[in-house]
């Protein structure tokens, strides 16, 4: 099983969601993004968004016990 094609496109696919998701959430640009996969690459948006609601939790966990992190809500997004 350790040299089962089929599980090592999964761990790569998993890995590649994850550092897809990594990517997202340090880019500067906050817009609208659309995830689409089919077959694998559906494996790779789907460990990216469970990867960005692991990330969201973590934020939020820290946001409850008092690290704002420097955010606010005059943080100065709303400049459209």
């Amino acid at each position: 099983l350790i040299d089962d094609p089929y599980q090592i496109v999964v761990i790569r696919a998993d890995e590649a969601g994850k550092e897809l998701a990594k990517c997202l959430l340090m880019s500067d640009e906050r817009r609208p993004v659309t995830l689409c996969g089919f077959s694998f690459g559906a494996r790779v948006v789907y460990s990216c968004l469970r990867e960005l609601a692991r990330q969201q939790d973590i934020w939020e966990e820290n946001r409850v016990a008092g690290g704002d992190g420097g955010g606010g809500s005059g943080s100065g997004d709303d400049d459209d």
